[in-house]
């Protein structure tokens, strides 16, 4: 748990740190280790549509995406494998199983995905 506190503190300290010119590119990739889901597993969240803004790459499961700064932000997504994201922390609230890609998550659930599972290939 402190291991992930530590990361999680890092994250956002890089992330402040930049100028607000750059926030926009930042790539945070999400793995924490010893439970991956397999070599072809991942989900590109980004925090604005088409597929722009700052963009988070989950290759496991996540129950908490406000831990690393981007809860209620996805607005778009490209999805490797079938993915089940959700309204609230701990995969609950409406869930959306998804694949592919979603270049618009639209006005009923812009921003609002807080945590994120993943399904299988």
């Amino acid at each position: 748990m402190l291991g992930k506190l530590v990361h999680v503190a890092a994250v956002a300290l890089a992330f402040v740190a930049l100028p607000a010119t750059a926030q926009n590119s930042v790539n945070v990739n999400i793995n924490t280790g010893g439970g991956g889901v397999g070599r072809w597993a991942a989900i590109d969240l980004f925090s604005q549509p088409n597929f722009r803004g700052q963009r988070v790459r989950l290759t496991t499961s996540v129950s908490d995406l406000r831990w690393y700064g981007f809860g209620d932000r996805t607005e778009s997504f490209r999805a490797h494998g079938r993915w089940r994201l959700c309204s609230q922390t701990n995969f609950r609230g409406h869930c959306t199983s998804v694949r592919g890609n979603r270049s618009s998550l639209g006005a009923t659930a812009g921003g609002r995905v807080r945590s994120a599972r993943f399904l299988g290939n």
